[in-house]
């Protein structure tokens, strides 16, 4: 399948777990790193863009995992979220073996990670809290030094996983790119 539709199925699975949180009274939930990775990933293989398709595996490869705890421990299961874990993961390692991935990029899934939460601490409400937006700086009251100081250490134990996750992509030779069909 040619790189163009693959984006565009990404796309799809997207619009259809939006649109199922907007039919549920609760758009906001559209936002949550995987569903915007899964985006991203589409709009990368259209695009032929290899940073935003990595940007996006690299947050579901963070993400994912997190979606399985968040269910083991018994949150509500929606029918369309096995679209962006599952079906965005996948459409974007196939990306990576297309368009390869470079060097660096888990430096702006990081940064770009941040202006997401921070983003959401401005348009999404509190008791959704998207992307943990509020759990580790609660909406109300004095910014604290604790309250710095949590932001930064969540931040910084991403910086591993992604640099580890970029440097096997390094390895697994996905980074020169490939012929993007």
């Amino acid at each position: 399948m040619k790189s163009w539709r693959l984006g565009a199925v990404a796309i799809i699975f997207f619009a259809v777990h939006a649109g199922y949180h907007a039919a549920r009274g609760n758009p906001e939930n559209a936002v949550w790193m995987c569903h915007l990775a899964t985006l991203g990933i589409g709009v990368g293989l259209i695009g032929r863009w290899p940073a935003l398709n990595a940007i996006g595996v690299l947050w579901l490869a963070a993400g994912v995992p997190l979606w399985t705890v968040y269910l083991a421990t018994g949150a509500e299961f929606f029918p369309t979220s096995i679209l962006p874990h599952v079906g965005g993961l996948a459409l974007g390692v196939i990306g990576l073996t297309r368009l390869g991935a470079p060097a660096g990029v888990w430096a702006a899934a990081l940064a770009a990670l941040i202006v997401l939460v921070l983003a959401c601490r401005v348009v999404t409400p509190v008791r959704a809290d998207v992307n943990l937006a509020f759990t580790i700086w609660p909406a109300r009251g004095a910014i604290s030094l604790a309250h710095v100081g949590t932001v930064i250490v969540a931040f910084s134990l991403l910086v591993p996983l992604f640099l580890g996750l970029e440097r096997g992509l390094l390895r697994a030779g996905v980074t020169a790119p490939g012929k993007a069909t």
